[in-house]
């Protein structure tokens, strides 16, 4: 198997988990030679890997994040629940898939919309996006502060 030289080479950063091949997605074990890069935010994995690589990810996800879906219907789920099940029950590593799948800016509104604001139960995972998503310097500030955000315009969303 070989994978040719990334087309981007400033900012590239080198997840060493899978290998997008145009008929198939492989799983390799951490260091093995093989990585996919990728430039965060950009998405620039190939049109027909998309897919695959969302279909990997709703596999993953799934059992989790879908639990009131059957799982006939998790492929169709809406991209916001995708990007919310993988902010709150992924790995790290299926985490970063959310940055060759969606902009980074996409995932951020999400976040913010649907995430942040239940940090009493993930905060762990909020601090891991805010730093390794977001490239916060810091973290736990900035999920206090979107924190904070979050619940006062959802306190006002109820009263209105």
């Amino acid at each position: 198997m070989h994978i040719g030289e990334p087309k981007a080479l400033e900012k590239v950063r080198i997840l060493p988990i899978f290998v997008i091949m145009p008929d198939r997605i492989n799983h390799i074990e951490r260091g093995s030679s093989y990585a996919l890069a990728s430039i965060p935010g950009q998405g620039n994995v190939l049109p027909e890997d998309k897919q695959q690589l969302k279909n990997l990810l709703i596999e993953r996800i799934g059992p989790w994040a879908f639990q009131s879906f059957p799982r006939s219907k998790w492929h169709s789920a809406p991209d916001n629940k995708i990007i919310e099940g993988a902010l709150l029950r992924a790995r790290p590593e299926d985490k970063l898939m959310l940055l060759d799948l969606y902009n980074v800016n996409f995932i951020k509104e999400i976040w913010e919309r649907y995430v942040v604001i239940q940090d009493n139960f993930f905060h762990g995972a909020n601090v891991w996006a805010a730093q390794h998503l977001f490239n916060q310097p810091r973290p736990e500030d900035f999920v206090k502060r979107n924190y904070k955000k979050a619940s006062r315009l959802n306190k006002l969303g109820k009263l209105l």
